[in-house]
């Protein structure tokens, strides 16, 4: 528990208004202006502030607000302070723990050559990257921070590091573990780089019916395997994605499902050339409209006596060549390898090559409904598929009549299957080509 003691036999002695009391000055947030008596140097180089720990105190009170004084050391100055000025002191062990890792940084720093050996291998610096779903300004940057010292620790020789820089005291806060994570970062900047990959993702997904109705598809799966090694290879895409889907019944929560739906796709390339997708996703996307495989190539001449009996890398190992590793046209990212679950490599296609999700049959109509008339022959198309998505609010119910929140926002999707039935047109007597409307991807 705390202790309470007495070193000095003197009152002690309040702040006066004047002395805390709000400076007027140019700066907008408060955040802005607590960095600017604080890290004058860094505010020069400030732009826009995206997000500190002082972000709530916009949010607060004036005399909340002027409870605070920026210093150029918080604890020093603060110590000093208290001892000269007589007032009472509460200090934190993680206040005595940052001031120290504050001055390690400092001496790191100065003599990152010296000692090198001591915390890495490589020579230079070496590019960490941690990704994260959100846009520049609604991401958590203390979270990401935190994410950065694990790729930190696997990257040092010492195996200890980052558990003793980071606090684990009976006082540690959020925040103290976010600050301290930065310094670490700090402390080892001329070993590495660093950098923050937003990406875009899900930011809630509903699986919809009970758990059993997920396991009818997986069983359904293994019918697949008697049509020969096309569709014996798309089961082994297929069932590592939809055994995800059963086991997200259990533990939707668990880290592992939130990864394996931060997986559904990635986009490479741009600019002047092709656009490819990859992830999950092409699970979905094997066969062009001609029942053209489009998956990882097969190898010319593999043979296996029954290849359905053989487990999922095994089967890609002997009929499928690796894909290969996709380098960064840019030069920005490391080259990406493909996806990989429970053994099966997952391709990647040109994003103008998603095949249709419909299909169509033709259907002769005999109308014999009439007793005056002969029976007509009417020849017709009946086209059905999963043709479109549906708009609904998160906060409603999920399905077709899905009341929109208090807000009218259509945030939620959900695919839609539709069907129609028409009478042709023949070769000749086409409508006139119009313009092709089609969904894409935001720019």
């Amino acid at each position: 528990m705390p202790i309470t003691f007495h070193p000095a036999k003197k009152d002690i002695k309040a702040f006066e208004s004047k002395d805390y009391g709000r400076r007027e000055d140019s700066v907008g947030s408060q955040a802005e202006r607590i960095l600017k008596g604080a890290c004058y140097e860094q505010y020069r180089r400030a732009d826009e502030i995206l997000q500190s720990s002082f972000d709530t105190f916009s949010r607060q009170s004036q005399e909340q607000v002027q409870e605070f004084i920026p210093l150029t050391n918080g604890f020093v100055h603060t110590v000093l302070e208290a001892y000269n000025n007589h007032r009472a002191l509460v200090i934190r062990p993680d206040d005595v723990w940052l001031a120290i890792l504050i001055q390690f940084n400092m001496f790191v720093n100065g003599n990152a050559e010296v000692l090198r050996s001591q915390f890495v291998l490589h020579e230079g610096k070496k590019e960490l990257t941690v990704t994260y779903v959100g846009d520049v300004r609604k991401v958590d940057y203390g979270e990401l921070a935190h994410k950065m010292t694990t790729e930190i620790e696997k990257n040092v020789t010492d195996p200890v590091l980052r558990d003793w820089i980071l606090p684990d005291f009976s006082t540690t806060e959020t925040n103290d573990t976010i600050v301290c994570s930065i310094v670490m970062m700090a402390t080892m900047k001329e070993y590495f780089s660093y950098k923050f990959m937003l990406l875009c993702g899900i930011p809630k997904v509903t699986l919809q019916g009970e758990k059993e109705d997920w396991e009818k598809i997986l069983s359904r799966l293994e019918k697949l395997k008697e049509y020969g090694l096309q569709t014996i290879a798309w089961y082994h895409l297929l069932h590592p994605v939809t055994s995800r889907f059963v086991r997200a019944f259990d533990a939707p929560d668990a880290q592992e499902n939130l990864d394996f739906w931060q997986q559904v796709c990635h986009y490479e390339g741009g600019g002047s050339g092709p656009t490819w997708l990859s992830g999950w996703i092409t699970a979905f996307c094997v066969f062009d409209l001609k029942g053209a495989w489009m998956g990882n190539k097969f190898k010319g001449n593999a043979q296996s006596p029954n290849p359905a009996s053989l487990p999922t890398s095994d089967f890609f190992s002997t009929f499928l060549e690796v894909p290969p590793v996709v380098a960064d046209p840019f030069g920005f990212d490391p080259p990406r390898e493909p996806l990989q679950l429970d053994g099966a490599l997952y391709h990647r296609i040109d994003d103008n090559d998603v095949p249709a999700g419909s299909c169509e049959v033709d259907v002769l109509v005999v109308d014999a409904s009439s007793t005056k008339e002969e029976p007509r022959e009417v020849w017709c198309l009946m086209v059905a598929g999963q043709v479109g998505m549906r708009l609904s609010s998160s906060s409603g119910a999920i399905g077709e009549g899905a009341p929109l929140n208090a807000d009218d926002k259509k945030d939620t999707v959900q695919p839609v299957a539709g069907w129609w039935m028409f009478t042709k047109l023949f070769e000749g007597e086409y409508r006139d080509e119009r313009t092709q409307t089609r969904w894409s991807r935001p720019s």
